[in-house]
């Protein structure tokens, strides 16, 4: 753990002094956060109680940052041996634990242009 609210890092905290990245928006934003609930919600069977494309990707017509992101609900998720392996072969990797709220973790996509993931 840091000093950061009791974040876990574990990758180096990114940078958040520079240019933000907006996008005029891009109708496969829908398309392929469909495709990745499917494929989060298949690989995590019963273990996903809710998967969804969410943010301002989401949101037809909006300018936004080319990153999609999606919400999973599992049932623990300080149980990561039950769903983590399945998020990493899909692509994924284990950013940070928040674990004073609501044991939040964060995953994202290796691949730049897919989703990122938030537990």
């Amino acid at each position: 753990m840091d000093d950061d609210g009791g974040i876990e890092r574990l990758e180096a905290r990114p940078r958040l002094d520079g240019p933000v990245l907006l996008s005029e928006p891009d109708p496969r934003w829908a398309g392929e956060g469909e495709a990745q609930v499917r494929a989060v919600a298949t690989v995590l069977g019963t273990q996903a109680l809710l998967v969804e494309h969410v943010g301002s990707t989401s949101i037809p017509g909006l300018v936004a940052k080319p990153i999609l992101d999606l919400v999973v609900e599992v049932p623990d998720p300080r149980d990561e041996q039950s769903d983590a392996p399945a998020l990493v072969d899909l692509g994924y990797r284990l950013v940070h634990r928040e674990p004073g709220w609501h044991d939040h973790r964060l995953l994202k996509r290796s691949e730049p242009s897919l989703s990122d993931c938030t537990t």
